[in-house]
């Protein structure tokens, strides 16, 4: 049989398989995006063409293209244009008052002033900023000064006027208003109060600036070796998927986008014809996400809804993907997994509703088994890894816990970067006897628990070898460790975020490894991180990006 024509030939390369240090090969040939041949130099003569671009890697490695599993990909472009009040940026109060003084300033009065990234633990004062405090910075514009969690806010009194908010207003379920313990008055910090405040009329980015900034934002994962992510955002997601499709269409997107959509969201896309996974290799449907609020009293949703909007889901063909940061989000998250699959074992697989006439709805419903992530990643369970739930985050997960995750065969997201970021809050504010159990990954891997990583940006920033580094050192930013038995070795580190998270979204046989047959989409490092210490792996440099054979970043 002849030998397919080869467009890309890379040559020179070291190239590392995301669990061994060296497959001792060093030229990889591709054709209409997909690696066809891996093997020596020698092969090159054979395989190259009249036409055929060759590429001298120069000795530097090549790794499968990084898969960020947990991100906000509309959120993370509209955070680059809001006043940068992060841990990096300020340091105080005053100092978070300048920043938007400043931006107010260049701002014509009574439009929006937008703030991000604030970390009360990281400011001198170790608090939350007033109202007040934020009029005095802009007294004529209302001020939005959003927490580096996104589930907080801190408004000026113009804001809330402008929304129609008072000391008698009340909260939605789940939601606090803060009022000051002296005088009742409204402090402006407000918690879980999102959607309330969008229904009120906190404007959205305008077009202009999504359609400048998310392609922008996508861009700058490229630069960091992202060559595919998993969108955690339902909120809009249809219209969403609808900007991302319009995007791909006009080449504005230079990677992945597997994205996830609400409970809601399910039968509007059946009435598109669409299912899990429609779509094609470049944007395809995910899980649906389901967001626990773990702040109130108890968690919501109710237990009621909470079973039965996972096992209407489930019943679609849809995994969940349940965000539980704390311990009672993720119990609940858990007792619905086992709810829903009591539920799915006690009737036949004909009386689950059929969603879509889409190839991909039967292979939903029953799936043939992905392919193996090797041994301690799930490698012995014959389940289909795209169709297993998740739980994103983990956050915080005890001992008993554990077992009922192996149990239900359940995927964990998890975001060791947290460790690093946040950690020093962590320690200040969580008993040393439960730090341990904070972000777990070796725990999780020996009981057999499918992992991937994931940055949640723009919680923390996005940067796979930054996660890579926190999950073997686990230490913050003041060198305190936080449950060092959790460390894993760079070659599981680097699974969970390439061949990890391709199994998981059921893109096992396209992404996360370096073989024939799969996509050419592959990252070129300035060293090799199996020789790198540690420490200084993050500060190895991304030399090139390839996306289904095209270079889509280039340093």
């Amino acid at each position: 049989m002849a030998q397919p024509y080869s467009d890309l030939i890379l040559t020179n390369a070291r190239l590392l398989a995301p669990d061994a240090p060296s497959s001792g090969e060093n030229l990889v040939a591709v054709s209409r995006g997909r690696i066809i041949h891996v093997g020596p130099a020698a092969d090159l003569a054979a395989l190259r063409r009249p036409g055929t671009r060759v590429v001298d890697c120069e000795g530097a490695t090549l790794l499968p293209g990084f898969i960020d599993a947990h991100l906000h990909l509309f959120a993370a472009a509209a955070s680059l244009a809001a006043v940068d009040c992060s841990p990096a940026a300020v340091s105080s109060v005053p100092a978070i008052v300048d920043a938007i003084r400043r931006a107010a300033a260049r701002t014509p009065p009574g439009e929006w002033v937008r703030a991000w990234g604030y970390d009360e633990y990281s400011l001198r004062e170790q608090r939350n900023p007033a109202r007040w405090e934020l009029d005095r910075a802009a007294p004529q514009h209302p001020v939005k000064l959003t927490h580096r969690s996104g589930h907080a806010c801190v408004l000026n009194s113009a804001a809330l006027q402008r929304l129609g908010i008072g000391p008698h207003t009340p909260e939605p379920p789940g939601a606090v208003l803060e009022r000051d313990l002296a005088s009742g008055e409204l402090t402006g910090y407000c918690l879980e109060m999102e959607a309330f405040l969008e229904s009120r009329g906190v404007p959205t980015l305008p077009a202009a600036e999504i359609e400048r900034l998310v392609p922008l934002m996508a861009q700058r994962l490229a630069t960091l070796g992202v060559t595919c992510i998993h969108d955690a955002t339902p909120a809009r997601a249809l219209d969403q998927l609808d900007l991302l499709r319009r995007w791909y269409a006009a080449g504005r997107i230079p990677i992945r986008v597997r994205k996830m959509i609400a409970p809601s969201d399910v039968a509007a896309l059946a009435a598109r014809g669409n299912g899990y996974r429609s779509g094609d290799d470049a944007l395809r449907i995910g899980p649906v996400k389901i967001m626990l609020n773990e702040t109130a009293q108890r968690v919501l949703p109710d237990t009621e809804e909470l079973y039965a909007i996972t096992l209407a889901a489930q019943g679609a063909g849809f995994p969940c993907a349940f965000h539980a940061a704390d311990e009672s989000g993720l119990r609940a998250g858990l007792d619905a997994i086992a709810f829903a699959q009591d539920a799915e074992a006690k009737r036949s697989p004909d009386s689950f509703p059929r969603i879509s006439q889409h190839e991909d709805a039967r292979a939903a419903r029953f799936p043939t088994p992905s392919p193996s992530m090797g041994e301690g990643w799930g490698g012995g369970d014959t389940s289909p890894m795209h169709m297993r739930h998740r739980i994103e985050h983990c956050g915080l997960c005890t001992p008993d816990l554990l077992p009922e995750i192996a149990r239900l065969g359940v995927a964990v997201v998890t975001q060791p970067g947290f460790i690093a970021h946040h950690g020093d809050r962590y320690a200040a504010l969580i008993p040393p006897h439960r730090r341990r159990w904070l972000y777990r990954i070796a725990s999780l891997a020996q009981a057999g628990i499918p992992l991937a990583f994931g940055s949640d940006a723009p919680i923390a920033p996005p940067g796979p070898l930054a996660t890579i580094a926190a999950a073997i050192l686990r230490r913050t930013r003041a060198g305190l460790p936080i449950g060092p038995e959790e460390a894993v070795s760079l070659a599981q580190a680097l699974a969970c975020h390439t061949s990890a998270p391709a199994a998981l979204a059921g893109d096992g046989a396209l992404l996360g490894r370096i073989a024939p047959g799969y996509a050419a989409d592959l990252v070129q490092l300035s060293g090799d991180p199996f020789v790198t210490p540690p420490e200084a792996l993050a500060s190895l440099r991304i030399q090139r990006t390839w996306v289904h054979g095209a270079m889509v970043w280039e340093e």
